[in-house]
């Protein structure tokens, strides 16, 4: 049995290396073009992990969230993904984020939930 997806428009805050990103397809086929480390592979991560939770490579585990310059995950910030999609001529919204567990007494990030 075969399924038809289209893609509406997706978007995303604080994935990877992307602050904000919103891309809204034109016609039947749209194609994603940039340099090497211009943010191809996030956007398409955000597709994977919205639907499947995992990136490009088949990994359930990967980095998300934002880093700064010293290569570690900014603080308080919400990883969120959101689409719609034509599925079988129904529209179907979805969205994912992911947030902070923080022990209040320490302020210290203990780990990150998935809604």
């Amino acid at each position: 049995m075969s399924c038809k997806i289209k893609l509406r428009w997706i978007e995303g805050e604080n994935f990877k290396g992307l602050k904000h990103f919103r891309f809204e397809p034109g016609g039947d086929k749209t194609e994603i073009i940039g340099r090497n480390g211009s943010g191809k592979t996030s956007v398409y991560d955000m597709l994977l992990w919205l639907f499947f939770s995992k990136d490009s490579t088949g990994r359930k585990e990967f980095a998300i969230r934002p880093l700064d310059r010293r290569n570690q995950k900014i603080k308080g910030l919400v990883t969120r993904v959101e689409g719609v999609f034509e599925i079988d001529g129904d529209e179907v919204a979805l969205k994912k984020e992911n947030h902070e567990v923080v022990v209040k007494k320490r302020d210290q990030v203990t780990g990150y939930t998935t809604k």
